[in-house]
């Protein structure tokens, strides 16, 4: 069960990331906020990528995070996504 344990470290990780920088804009931790955006695997691959190139117009909180928090993010939205269309 290696596997899934470690799946959820990161699910739980990237849940109090997602909480603790991203709400504030996007999500159901925010008063008044009903979801999650449901964001597509293109617009987490281009978060991603756009974080490794350190490309400047990245978005200002991903690009505050470390490779690992993102990614801890992404895992996090991937799974809790309500549809699983590109």
């Amino acid at each position: 069960m290696q596997g899934y344990d470690e799946l959820m470290t990161h699910l739980d990780a990237g849940k109090k990331l997602y909480k603790a920088h991203c709400t504030g804009c996007h999500g159901i931790f925010t008063k008044g906020k009903k979801d999650i955006p449901n964001f597509s695997r293109i617009q987490l691959d281009n978060y991603n990528s756009n974080f490794l190139k350190k490309d400047p117009k990245n978005h200002a909180v991903a690009a505050k995070l470390s490779k690992d928090q993102l990614n801890d993010i992404i895992i996090f939205l991937t799974f809790i996504k309500k549809d699983k269309r590109e």
